[in-house]
């Protein structure tokens, strides 16, 4: 019989994406078995939790928000696989969405559709570069096609009153009928 394996799990519950991660790990427990998983709630902008410090488990699956958890993690000393690629850490692989790809199939859905005028909305540039990266490659897709893209200035600083009178009007300003990607589920509530 296989050892038991002792992972744990740094991903915060917070949104659907995250929470499709854990249920997937979940899955492969039940199925595959001889995984003991170390899981606490948490955000991600919280600072490492305290136990980590002096686990001896065998790995850890974690999206990382910032640099402080990255040196706890790598600190640790077991194998580490990052979920989220904000932070590029020397020697952590990561695995996460291929925003290449996400924008490539949202520029051809909306273009199927027969829009003919798009928008993108991300956040201020910068504040999370894989999103940056999303909007970016379906700026290059659009261009490629010929077709013009709106891109919502997004600020720093800015109170949810200022942001979202910024974004009323620029959707206002667009011609109707646009096909808009928001870079993630968030931007998307906060457009709609």
């Amino acid at each position: 019989m296989p050892a038991t394996r002792h992972v744990a799990l740094l991903i915060e519950a917070t949104n659907a994406y995250a929470r499709g991660l854990l249920h997937g790990v979940a899955q492969y427990t039940h199925e595959r078995g001889h995984w003991t998983v170390y899981f606490e709630l948490h955000s991600l902008e919280a600072p490492p939790p305290k136990w980590l410090k002096n686990w001896k488990g065998d790995g850890i699956l974690a999206r990382i928000g910032n640099r402080r958890m990255a040196r706890a993690v790598v600190e640790v000393g077991v194998p580490v696989v990052e979920l989220r690629r904000m932070i590029t850490i020397p020697g952590i692989p990561s695995i996460g969405p291929d925003h290449e790809a996400v924008a490539r199939l949202v520029a051809e859905h909306l273009r199927e559709r027969g829009f003919r005028h798009f928008g993108a909305c991300g956040l201020p540039r910068g504040m999370d570069p894989p999103l940056d990266e999303r909007i970016s490659a379906f700026l290059r897709h659009l261009k490629q096609a010929s077709l013009p893209c709106s891109v919502f200035p997004a600020e720093r600083g800015l109170s949810l009153e200022q942001e979202q009178r910024r974004l009323a009007r620029w959707v206002r300003s667009l011609p109707k009928p646009v096909g808009v990607l928001t870079c993630n589920d968030g931007t998307g509530l906060r457009l709609l």
